[in-house]
């Protein structure tokens, strides 16, 4: 099937109306699929559109937004003599919507609690290190 693509209004369409659409928003000067993005602390969060349906299985409504949340910082931990990279709990943290303004009120909700828990870290100081 040709039309696995939605616009961002949720409207199916063959790949070829959605890259025209994302042109045409670029030549327009902004992202089409771009919804939101925001850095807070060492944490950035950015809302899309996916454009193909993620809800995997076909059950309920279309999955076509997705906010994510990336560590800005990469941690490295010696585990055994060999070096590691560790995520903290909110890296890759991500939710999914079906329309924009579900994606935008998910991408500011979840901005506003990475923002409440970066103000509640305290730093260690240098006896806690």
């Amino acid at each position: 099937m040709d039309d696995l693509w939605y616009t961002r209004e949720g409207d199916r369409v063959p790949l070829e109306e959605w890259v025209r659409l994302s042109e045409e928003a670029q030549a327009a000067g902004y992202e089409y699929r771009r919804v939101g993005q925001d850095v807070v602390g060492e944490y950035r969060i950015s809302t899309v559109l996916l454009g193909i349906d993620h809800s995997w299985g076909g059950k309920g409504p279309p999955l076509i937004f997705e906010t994510m949340v990336f560590s800005t910082i990469d941690r490295t931990v010696d585990f055994f003599g060999r070096e590691h990279t560790v995520n903290d709990a909110y890296d890759q943290f991500t939710e999914r919507y079906t329309t924009v303004d579900e994606a935008q009120r998910g991408h500011e909700l979840i901005t506003e609690n990475i923002r409440q828990l970066v103000n509640s870290i305290q730093p260690l100081n240098e006896e806690e290190r």
